[in-house]
């Protein structure tokens, strides 16, 4: 035996994945879609639960809007996939992030292409429910906001879908989505910066406080946002 195959890999992964999304496309539509936009990136075994946890590379440009779309996440039961030494199919609990795969539990992850037949699966009746999840990045966000405007500003600002942003270094979370890759963010100390992903120099300051990008830009609507901060 080769020494790449003694341990469950992407390889193995993919086509498991493949088999199961086809499976589950008619009861979710969803995930075709997703599947389009996403790529496979990396997969860990953690051990609790114990099983396989899947993460995913996504183009930066539709992150937000794909987070937006798709923003459930729920477990599936009801997938079986066959088991070699018994010789029976067998459910396997599995977890979606965002209509992505994301945790596979199964008792020896390393052995799972080992332990069962990745290509031989069935649905008996499908169950699926949804998981609520909190953002931390919201909650950093808020955190942060609560210094300077105890009001959050929540109409202009997209709290709910806030993510991280690392630079050099520096972290930054992101408080308005102006599309086709633009942000405006901030940084821990409340300044305010406009984040360009396709530029020479991609953080921009615009503000030193909240306060003051909202007395600047608050009655500009988002769809015309973009104009003053970029010239």
């Amino acid at each position: 035996m080769r020494l790449l195959d003694r341990s469950t890999n992407k390889r193995h992964i993919e086509k498991f994945q493949a088999i199961l999304y086809n499976l589950l496309v008619q009861e979710i539509p969803e995930i075709r879609e997703v599947k389009k936009k996403n790529k496979l990136r990396s997969m860990n075994f953690p051990g609790n639960p114990p099983g396989i946890a899947l993460t995913y590379e996504i183009l930066h440009s539709d992150y937000e809007k794909h987070r937006r779309t798709y923003n459930t996440d729920f477990t599936i039961q009801g997938v079986q996939v066959w088991y070699r030494k018994k010789k029976l199919f067998t459910d396997i609990p599995l977890y979606f992030y965002s209509y992505s795969l994301k945790l596979i539990e199964v008792a020896e992850p390393t052995k799972f292409h080992k332990v069962y037949v990745l290509s031989r699966l069935q649905i008996t009746e499908l169950i699926k429910n949804e998981v609520i999840q909190t953002n931390p990045d919201s909650n950093k966000l808020r955190s942060i906001l609560a210094k300077f405007i105890p009001d959050y500003h929540s109409d202009l600002f997209d709290i709910e879908y806030s993510f991280e942003i690392d630079h050099e270094g520096t972290s930054f979370l992101t408080l308005i989505d102006l599309e086709d890759g633009y942000y405006v963010c901030l940084n821990e100390l409340g300044e305010v910066f406009l984040a360009m992903h396709d530029a020479l120099y991609p953080f921009k300051m615009i503000a030193h406080t909240p306060n003051e990008f909202v007395a600047r830009y608050g009655s500009i609507s988002k769809t015309e946002l973009i104009k003053p901060l970029v010239n």
